[in-house]
């Protein structure tokens, strides 16, 4: 199962990145493809972001990958989102 959520504001990368938010570069079946990472490296979220990849829209959880490291960085730093059922 997955779950999509959305940011209020887009908001851009290098944003996230200062207040803690760790992305991660890589290919998924030879394709470039960037994930945003736990520090301990053992969640992986998708970001949706623009095509520079500058601007981030929201992102994607899949399976057992537990967003709520990232979603308490987001609400500590006042930063809006909703998830796809709210």
């Amino acid at each position: 199962m997955s779950t999509y959520y959305a940011f209020r504001n887009p908001i851009k990368k290098q944003e996230l990145e200062a207040i803690g938010v760790t992305f991660q570069e890589g290919e998924v079946d030879g394709k470039p493809h960037t994930w945003i990472v736990e520090k301990e490296g053992l969640n992986y979220l998708h970001p949706s972001e623009n095509p520079e990849g500058d601007i981030i829209y929201g992102f994607t959880r899949y399976g057992g990958n537990n967003p709520g490291y990232l979603l308490d960085i987001l609400d500590d730093n006042g930063i809006g989102w909703v998830d796809e059922y709210t």
